[in-house]
């Protein structure tokens, strides 16, 4: 009897921590449009409006998705740039992989600068700290060239 209910409390509070995860849903009332442009500006996957779509089913309000879609694809454009990609490799963020592929290369080429100049003025800091002169590399940028 004992391991009876040693199980139904063991299982109920398996099934409420399971519950509390659960995350709720707004069917309507978002600006979707703003919901989809932050999302691709933090780089995260088209897939977070999933659990609006999923959970809200006919309540979803009509529109949401290809409002929420819009503003995605117009924060994806702004997001996966050059620069952009440039900023998150040099203070070393991660690499975002959702950037879509007519955008990706544009974006992975600003990423790789970025990572590469922070890795020489890291060398050249340690080097002039060191007592040694800037690196190589560093040298035959055009702007340290010594005329």
């Amino acid at each position: 009897m004992t391991k009876w209910i040693i199980s139904a409390v063991v299982c109920a509070g398996l099934l409420a921590g399971c519950g509390g995860n659960v995350k709720r849903v707004s069917c309507s009332g978002l600006d979707w449009g703003k919901f989809g442009y932050e999302t691709a500006q933090a780089g995260e996957s088209v897939r977070q409006f999933d659990p609006y779509r999923d959970g809200c089913g006919d309540r979803l309000e009509a529109g949401a998705m290809q409002a929420y879609i819009d503003g995605y694809s117009k924060g994806m454009v702004e997001h996966c740039t050059h620069q952009n990609g440039y900023d998150r490799g040099y203070t070393k963020k991660p690499m975002n992989k959702s950037c879509p592929e007519e955008l990706r290369s544009d974006y992975e080429r600003g990423y790789k600068s970025g990572k590469f100049d922070l890795g020489v003025r890291v060398e050249n800091a340690r080097n002039m700290s060191e007592g040694k002169g800037m690196s190589e590399d560093v040298e035959e940028m055009p702007q340290f060239k010594k005329e």
